[in-house]
């Protein structure tokens, strides 16, 4: 979803991620492609990004009477909240932990798979099942949520918790120096997806200007397999499956394990 699924579902939707206590990780995220649309002098016509000092000014904003309603008060799709950072002493070491905590939102339209990432209990159905070979998706759709063209009965994962904690970790080891991402100018053209604009049939980065169809297709088609093609052809369509992804340090897979009782059971 990291990719342009997150990116679709919020620019639909009119949604924004929203940022609490560390302005460089704003400043990360809105750097990525995508995240920030500009116009020709460089300045900044649209951002899917919008940064609050600190919680107070969080509640104020999703307080207001017009949010969710309002051009300037758009709903937020998640927040990544930055409590504490570490500090660095005079050896260049960092000292204290990454306190960050991270919100999804579950009202109103356009919002996350909210039975799929709100409707699990664990009393009822337990995290672990000691007999079972598979593993359980129901109780981890949390971490990938959906509802991207659920109505047309085709949920697609449009970001959560692991796209949240993708932008979290890579913005850590970017400004630790364990991971460096290219070069601006580098970035913008290793990561760059573009869809053709349904008015001016120009490519732009801005998905709210083209059909989500296409967009769709754009996002679920890797970026390797067209980027020779688009290339040689000059045909403008690249998929964009992979260009985050394949840059961040960062992974998840979720793998079956044999439990104790499973090892023991002699009919297992």
């Amino acid at each position: 979803a990291i990719d342009g699924l997150l990116l679709l579902h919020m620019a639909l939707y009119g949604q924004q991620l929203g940022v609490v206590g560390q302005r460089s990780l704003a400043d990360f995220i809105e750097g990525l492609p995508g995240f920030a649309i500009h116009d020709g002098s460089g300045a900044t016509q649209r951002s899917y990004i919008r940064y609050f000092d600190d919680s107070k000014a969080l509640d104020q904003y999703i307080s207001n009477k017009d949010y969710g309603f309002s051009d300037d008060t758009p709903q937020l799709f998640g927040i990544i909240e930055v409590r504490s950072v570490p500090t660095e002493g005079t050896s260049g070491k960092l000292s204290g932990d990454w306190d960050v905590v991270l919100h999804l939102n579950a009202t109103g339209p356009g919002t996350i798979d909210i039975k799929g990432a709100t409707d699990v209990n664990t009393k009822l159905v337990p995290n672990v099942n000691t007999l079972s070979k598979e593993v359980n998706l129901d109780n981890t759709r949390i971490y990938w949520s959906g509802g991207l063209f659920q109505s047309a009965g085709a949920p697609a994962p449009t970001g959560g918790f692991v796209d949240l904690q993708s932008l979290v970790y890579s913005w850590i080891y970017n400004s630790t120096g364990a991971f460096s991402l290219p070069m601006a100018q580098d970035l913008q053209e290793q990561a760059r997806c573009e869809c053709r604009a349904k008015k001016s049939q120009e490519m732009t980065q801005d998905f709210r200007q083209c059909d989500p169809a296409a967009v769709l297709l754009q996002v679920l088609t890797p970026k390797w397999s067209t980027e020779a093609l688009a290339r040689i052809a000059g045909t403008g369509f690249q998929g964009c499956l992979g260009r985050f992804s394949g840059l961040f340090p960062v992974s998840v897979r979720e793998v079956p394990f044999p439990t104790p009782a499973y090892k023991n059971d002699p009919f297992a």
